[in-house]
């Protein structure tokens, strides 16, 4: 199938089905599987995000889960999106109030100051520094994934994506403003800040 067919097809089932999207909540598990299933025909690495129903407007948020490879698959969907009364549908994690973020791993609750970060830049590129409180050998598959998502909440999954040369991943040490660190809450402006002297 070619990817105009596929993309085509995919809209064509969604539309068929927004009687059951409107209440997402009542078949939540099934249409869950359906909907992954349809995105995969386009592209196996495609996601989704569906808002609340206490939304002004439904948003179906379409992600290439960080997988710079499909992100042509995304903007291509997403470009062929017919108009659908009472819904927005949106290319890539977008940012949120990183504020709004909480986490229970490990039996401990995070939220984003519990992060802590190091940003540099020339010319060209940036890099970034995660340090993550908790962070071992054991559990540092299961944390960097969650990383990862916490910054596409930060700066949105596009610029993490395609503005980030290098991302690490370090052990939070005691006392990281000593250190020089700055709190992920902060992340957004000093990210944007640098893009900016970039442009100039």
């Amino acid at each position: 199938m070619s990817s105009t067919n596929a993309h085509a097809t995919f809209w064509q089932w969604f539309q068929s089905n927004l009687d059951r999207f409107d209440r997402f909540e009542d078949e939540r598990e099934e249409l869950m599987d359906e909907l992954s299933e349809q995105l995969h025909e386009v592209d196996e690495n495609l996601v989704y995000e569906i808002s609340s129903d206490k939304s002004a407007a439904r948003e179906l948020i379409i992600s290439a889960d960080g997988i710079r490879e499909s992100f042509p698959a995304v903007i291509k969907l997403v470009e062929s999106a017919p108009d659908l009364s009472g819904w927005k549908i949106t290319p890539f994690r977008p940012r949120v109030d990183v504020e709004q973020f909480r986490l229970e791993f490990d039996e401990r609750e995070y939220s984003a100051s519990d992060f802590y970060f190091w940003l540099q830049s020339d010319e060209e590129h940036i890099d970034l520094i995660l340090y993550v409180p908790g962070l071992a050998a054991d559990n540092r598959n299961q944390l960097v994934n969650i990383c990862y998502i916490l910054l596409d909440m930060a700066i949105g999954e596009y610029d993490v994506t395609t503005k980030i040369r290098y991302i690490d991943h370090q052990p939070l040490a005691p006392d990281p403003k000593a250190d020089g660190l700055k709190p992920l809450t902060e992340l957004p402006v000093e990210f944007d800040r640098l893009c900016a002297a970039q442009r100039k």
